[in-house]
């Protein structure tokens, strides 16, 4: 009976264990178009994000497309 119940247990705990929390990136946009640039010109843009997920978002790379 005593290892029925710790099955039981462990069948019931075990999706909690797995469930993880993740990080979401929420941006307000994904794309700038610069427009016409002349040749050795420079601008900026800043992409705002907020981490909506449950867990700590960690940058890793940037990649320009």
């Amino acid at each position: 009976m005593r290892n029925i119940i710790i099955c039981l247990m462990l069948f019931l705990l075990l999706p909690v264990l797995y469930c993880e929390a993740k990080p979401k990136a929420q941006f307000t946009e994904t794309v700038y178009d610069f427009g016409v640039m002349e040749k050795e010109s420079s601008k900026k843009h800043t992409f705002v994000f907020k981490n909506t997920g449950s867990s700590t978002l960690v940058i890793e790379r940037i990649k320009a497309g």
